[in-house]
């Protein structure tokens, strides 16, 4: 059995790395718990603050990133004019810190590596000798290419990050999807002779169970019995944040009551000035990014939450609210619904249906529904998501195995 595991991640704990860094978070802990030395290199955690023993940090400073972004945008805009482009310039700003985990991972010399797709990072950290190799298809930068509800992206962009991803491959034992949309999205997009493994992301459910919950209620002014719905990211263009303000609206308008909103995640500017004119009921709590256990605490108290994401692979958000006891409302993109048992954790809708989102949400408005709802919801988030039996897949695949 393989002791030493690098993962890499673009930070840890999480500080606005999204769901990929959050899964390669509890990745970690969970291994940690069952004996294993793992430790994680982290590649954009820049003079974070955060000194961990068995966490390597590195990053780049904000300006060179500035300037590579810069230079990226209008390198597209002569090439591909009126597209978004910024695959290609996050693989090249993760160039340096990965060439300084490249020296720090094989010094460590690990039996399994673990890398995400995101921003190819094996490109610069390449296979430590004798080391097994895991991909982590976390990202797949095809599946932004024509969307109806966001600005163009550019194909050579995402031909471009293709390719290096696919020289990382080539020094890659196997794959792991966390979702069969994902396999399919992999499949459809790499051409990749070794295994590819549906194992779902992981959850530390013992992280969450020691969680303290934080309520929100008394700083909103509200009764303790006040609905409070929980909104991921809600700032962010491809979680829907277009549909935000609506969705506030709509539901604030249902009741003469006081219901409060979190938004998690940061929140633009534009988004800001919509919410200046939402309802006098909806009392909006919208702090920016917080700390992953903050995070966490905040949604346990949360009454139920929607979703209105409009791309997703395996969503770590609806995974972790569901763990929590909160139901979800979403659309039926990505993996969402391989996440959300319909009708049992939660409720997924046809993309983009804004009026069956906004009605399966007002349901969970009812007190009895949402009550017996969010009981299934822990019960079947946990049998189907077994942390041992999920622990167990990935360690057979690191073993040599196939889950």
């Amino acid at each position: 059995m393989p002791k030493r595991v690098a993962i890499v991640a673009s930070s840890c704990p999480p500080l606005g790395g999204g769901g990929v860094s959050s899964a390669h978070y509890n990745l970690y802990r969970v291994l940690k718990q069952r004996g294993y030395d793992a430790r994680v290199f982290t590649f954009r955690d820049y003079k974070s603050g955060l000194v961990e023993q068995e966490i390597v940090r590195t990053g780049v400073p904000p300006w060179l990133e500035r300037m590579v972004h810069l230079a990226s945008r209008l390198y597209f805009r002569i090439l591909e004019p009126g597209t978004l482009a910024y695959h290609v310039s996050e693989v090249v700003s993760a160039t340096w810190p990965c060439l300084i985990l490249r020296a720090r991972i094989r010094d460590f010399r690990p039996d399994v590596l673990i890398l995400p797709d995101h921003e190819c990072p094996g490109l610069m950290i390449g296979r430590p000798p004798g080391c097994r190799t895991i991909l982590v298809a976390h990202h797949n930068p095809a599946r932004f290419l024509n969307n109806l509800f966001w600005r163009r992206h550019s194909e050579v962009d995402a031909r471009l990050t293709i390719r290096c991803e696919s020289r990382v491959l080539k020094n890659v034992d196997a794959v792991v999807c966390p979702s069969e949309y994902m396999r399919d999205m992999f499949e459809k997009t790499y051409a990749y002779s070794g295994p590819v493994t549906v194992i779902p992301n992981l959850v530390d459910t013992a992280m969450i169970a020691a969680t303290p919950a934080q309520d929100l209620r008394a700083m909103l002014n509200l009764p303790q019995d006040a609905l409070l719905i929980y909104i991921p990211s809600a700032g962010s263009v491809y979680k829907g944040s277009r549909f935000v303000f609506e969705i506030i609206r709509r539901l604030a308008r249902q009741t003469s009551k006081d219901i409060g909103f979190y938004l998690s995640g940061s929140i633009g500017a534009e988004l800001a000035y919509e919410l200046r004119f939402a309802p006098s009921n909806a009392k909006i709590y919208a702090p920016g990014q917080v700390s992953y256990g903050t995070n966490l605490a905040i949604i346990k108290t949360c009454s139920f939450g929607v979703s209105p994401t409009l791309v997703e692979n395996f969503s770590m958000a609806l995974l972790e609210a569901n763990l929590c006891g909160v139901p979800m409302v979403s659309f039926d993109v990505g993996g969402n619904a391989e996440v959300i048992g319909h009708g049992l954790s939660g409720v997924v809708v046809p993309y983009p249906d804004m009026e069956a989102l906004v009605t399966a949400a007002s349901r969970l408005m009812e007190e009895k529904y949402r009550a017996m709802m969010r009981v299934e919801t822990l019960r079947r988030s946990t049998e189907q998501f077994k942390e041992d039996a999920v622990a167990e897949a990935f360690i057979r695949l690191m073993d040599g195995g196939l889950s």
